[in-house]
């Protein structure tokens, strides 16, 4: 068949297409488009910039983008391949959205997502929205609040023959409330991070033997008993259970300053779920201070060093498992921790 010929079936097959398709050549210009694309645009695009194609195709990639959320088209002309993802129109209707490479340029199509199915388009969007404010704010304010926690400290430290004692001490809850935030911010970004991960079998034996090592020094200097019974394995990430673990053992340690601290973690079965109890005898946690513990930065006791984020993280750890967490306290007797999880 002639090249000619070969071009002309080529254009009759594009133009039959359902897919709104067109094709760009390596400056990103219309070179083909077919009657869908013509369609959907409401003008003839052939010849079209890429810059005039992107007005005249108001649509917007809202996954695995930059707070720019960039036009297909710019993710095409870069040598992005993009398989069926997710775009808005700028009326807010959905299109499927692919684009690959030819040997002169690139072919761009999109496929308009049905009515029935924009109510699902649109919490998808607003997730992933989400998702990548939390995943830029998270990175992109650490910075400054590092660099605003440096400065406090050195402020605090040159002034300490300058300043009365109530400066000082606010210069200190500055300094506080900008490490909270710098942990915070760890935190979320992490747990963006994990939500992009695949769950995976996790021994709790190994978490506490981690734990262990992880809290040597502390565990060592307070000659701390910690029992652990043998443990069932959950479905999760380490990272986290590492973290929920951890922090219950050093509040243990860290508020029990009169008598040798005593930790025991124990399981139990319940129907289709698995109980973790964490039981120490440190002075306990008042009722009045019960529903506040898990808010960041609450302290019921000020007289102990931190950032009041230990509980929440906790809290955080164990819903991010799909499980629950509540306690019982008995001051200044002790303290039990009961985590829930599904069973595996």
């Amino acid at each position: 068949m002639p090249p000619e010929d070969v071009i002309a079936l080529s254009e009759t097959v594009l133009d039959s297409h359902p897919i709104a398709t067109l094709v760009l050549n390596p400056s990103g210009a219309c070179t083909l488009c077919n009657s869908a694309m013509s369609e959907l645009a409401g003008r003839e695009l052939v010849g079209l910039s890429k810059v005039q194609l992107m007005a005249a195709l108001p649509v917007r990639r809202i996954e695995d983008s930059s707070l720019s959320l960039p036009h297909p088209l710019e993710d095409a002309c870069n040598g992005k391949k993009l398989h069926n993802a997710l775009t808005r129109w700028e009326d807010g209707r959905f299109f499927s959205c692919s684009s690959r490479p030819l040997p002169e340029g690139f072919v761009v199509s999109l496929s308009q997502i049905p009515e029935n199915l924009n109510q699902s388009g649109e919490k998808a969007a607003e997730v992933l929205d989400l998702r990548l404010f939390n995943r830029v704010v998270s990175h992109d304010l650490q910075e400054p609040l590092r660099a605003i926690s440096g400065f406090l400290a050195i402020l605090r430290e040159s002034s300490q023959t300058r300043l009365h004692s109530d400066e000082l001490e606010y210069l200190g809850k500055a300094l506080d409330c900008a490490e909270r935030m710098i942990g915070l911010l760890q935190l979320t970004r992490s747990y963006n991070l994990l939500r992009a991960t695949t769950p995976k079998k996790i021994d709790l034996n190994e978490v506490i033997i981690e734990v262990r090592t992880l809290l040597t020094r502390l565990l060592d200097e307070r000659e701390v008993v910690l029992e652990s019974e043998p443990l069932p394995a959950v479905t999760g990430w380490r990272i986290p259970l590492i973290q929920l673990f951890q922090n219950l053992i050093t509040n243990s340690v860290r508020y029990c300053p009169e008598r040798r601290p005593q930790i025991k973690v124990w399981p139990e079965f319940k129907g289709d779920s698995i109980v973790i109890f964490v039981e120490d005898n440190a002075c306990g946690i008042e009722e009045r201070d019960l529903q506040k513990i898990y808010e960041p930065g609450y302290r019921a006791n000020t007289t102990v060093q931190g950032l009041g984020l230990g509980l929440f993280i906790v809290k955080r750890s164990v819903e991010l498992h799909n499980g629950k967490v509540s306690v019982q306290s008995f001051p200044p007797e002790g303290t039990t921790f009961r985590l829930e999880f599904p069973i595996l």
